[in-house]
């Protein structure tokens, strides 16, 4: 499990709050100050920046300079630093950033990087046909020459890692005869070759004997040497790329961590440096505020979504110096003008003062089958929230399980609506009450904002009266969004906030989605439907935030 020391199990507070406004335009201030005055927040949470009005992107050179540098001065020279756990943005500061664009030196750079990491590829293809060879029982499909060598390299991955357990259970038996010796001496060499020296050394044990002692001190010695330099290594890889003894640290790499230490490596810096996919929302890249140096292609584990830091899988993955680094929340409360982001902010102050009252409406596509992954997985749990808040509430639900979305209608008291896929096409088929929370789930339903025409969710959603939504600027996948069953019954406990809410079951940082609304709403905190404990598997909660089970 990944649990950063920032991480509290105590509800998002107004003096955890930065406030952050476009200084050249009036309304984003006014807006920011309408919002301190009635959640107050102190007054040194008001963060100033200056960006070009009426932009909805920025370039990311621009937006390092003029949004994310400011706000880390701001933080800094308040003393706010490791007080402020959450970032608000107002309206008229662009939500989404541009791709990156490389320089010729860095082109330069990206293409030997390529060029090593195939070369390696091709090494360690090599190295998995010799390793398997020592067990005829191995059966590995022909492959098809793939393009992807991001893809290729993962395939290679699994294939080594399902493989060597099935030829070291082979091996085993064979042990102390000739031939059994010669090939457990062969498939050893090869264990070196693809994960290195530090491995063995790991799994080194001694024997009985009069050196016990000793070898076993020497034993340890060697471990702690090799995980001070291990450290070493990994600070000059997470330096510049073009750092002086990178390539002495790459060598390092390959003898102690082998060919899979090298490709991890390589991969890393392919991915900090490729141009495609690297667009991503402001408020979504700000997460990462206090991160000097990170891969802008695609995205980045959010180590406070409990799915992804409880997932061994997952966090196997991770580089070790990402495991611990401080991730920050961030909501946005912004919308086609300054008006309708004045509304979702009183709202949600009125719906938590007067209770949160209306309809559920879940919206699946019929599509049924077992797992928890891809789409019929999404489905899987748009249905099991609408089972939840049916057996365990008394909000009346309302479950549409085919593959259309609900039709244009009179869809009266909606308080809480999600469902998909209806690509920026916004159906009006409800009547959403003060404090809605409602979000679609298809691709580029956060792509603009201020158009007129724009038929994105998000902005008509929050038009027609919703105080909370959740969108994406541009492609995101699937698996980027909160599995609604999560968001939504967070939500429902009453004990965390809209923002934390989001926090904690959105799967990346420096990605697409960004969520909308009141960071500190909680509109349940007084009429809570149900615990946590009833909302998420308990291996999947911190432990931080576990309260003992009520007494009977």
């Amino acid at each position: 499990m990944i649990v950063t020391p920032y991480v509290t199990a105590a509800p998002l507070t107004a003096d955890e709050l930065l406030l952050i406004y476009n200084a050249r335009n009036p309304a984003s201030k006014a807006l920011a100050d309408h919002y301190a005055k009635v959640r107050k927040v102190p007054a040194d949470r008001l963060c100033p920046i200056d960006v070009a009005p009426g932009r909805e992107e920025i370039a990311r050179a621009h937006f390092d300079a003029q949004i994310r540098q400011p706000i880390r001065d701001y933080l800094e020279q308040h003393h706010l630093k490791y007080t402020v756990r959450c970032l608000v943005t107002f309206y008229d500061i662009p939500f989404r950033v541009g791709k990156k664009v490389l320089s010729n030196a860095e082109m330069a750079i990206l293409d030997r990087l390529k060029k090593q990491f195939i070369a390696q590829l091709d090494e360690l293809e090599k190295l998995l046909d010799a390793f398997e060879a020592l067990d005829p029982a191995v059966n590995t499909p022909e492959q098809k020459p793939i393009t992807d060598q991001s893809m290729r390299y993962r395939i290679l991955s699994e294939r080594y890692a399902k493989n060597r357990v099935a030829i070291l259970q082979h091996l085993t038996p064979q042990q102390g005869t000739p031939e059994g010796d010669k090939s457990i001496e062969r498939f050893m060499a090869l264990i070196r070759e693809i994960e290195g020296l530090a491995n063995l050394v790991a799994q080194l044990q001694t024997n009985d004997g009069p050196n016990r002692k000793q070898m076993e001190q020497q034993l340890v010695e060697a471990q702690e040497t090799i995980k001070q330099e291990q450290a070493k290594v990994l600070k000059i890889l997470a330096g510049p790329l073009d750092h002086p003894k990178r390539d002495a640290a790459r060598a390092w790499l390959r003898k102690y961590r082998g060919l899979i230490g090298v490709l991890g490596s390589l991969n890393a810096d392919i991915d900090r440096l490729r141009p495609d996919e690297t667009q991503a929302a402001v408020d979504s890249e700000l997460m990462l505020l206090w991160w000097d140096d990170y891969p802008q292609y695609r995205w980045v584990v959010n180590t406070l979504c409990w799915r992804m830091s409880t997932d061994p899988r997952v966090t196997a993955a991770i580089p070790e110096a990402d495991r611990h680094r401080r991730i920050l929340m961030a909501a946005r409360i912004d919308a086609q003008d300054a008006k309708t982001a004045q509304r979702m902010i009183d709202d949600a102050v009125r719906a938590e003062k007067q209770g949160l009252q209306g309809r559920a409406y879940i919206d699946a596509r019929g599509l049924h089958g077992d797992g928890d992954a891809g789409p019929t997985g999404f489905d899987n749990d748009l249905r099991l929230l609408s089972e939840h808040l049916t057996r365990h509430t008394n909000i009346p639900t309302t479950l549409d399980d085919n593959d259309a979305v609900f039709a244009p209608g009179n869809r009266p008291d909606a308080m809480l609506y999600t469902g998909w896929y209806s690509l920026r096409n916004f159906v009006d088929a409800f009547e959403f009450v003060p404090g809605a929370v409602a979000f679609h789930v298809a691709s580029f339903e956060a792509v603009g904002l201020r158009h007129p025409k724009e038929r994105g969710w998000v902005k008509n959603l929050l038009e027609d009266g919703v105080a909370a939504t959740v969108g994406p600027v541009a492609e995101p996948y699937l698996e980027s969004f909160p599995l609604p069953s999560e968001f939504f019954g967070l939500l429902l406990t009453g004990e965390y906030t809209l923002a934390e809410c989001h926090a904690y079951t959105s799967p990346f940082a420096s990605w697409m989605v960004i969520l909308f609304g009141d960071p500190l709403y909680r509109p349940f905190a007084h009429r809570p439907q149900w615990t946590v404990r009833d909302v998420i598997k308990t291996t999947r909660i911190p432990s931080a935030f576990l309260k003992p089970p009520e007494q009977p």
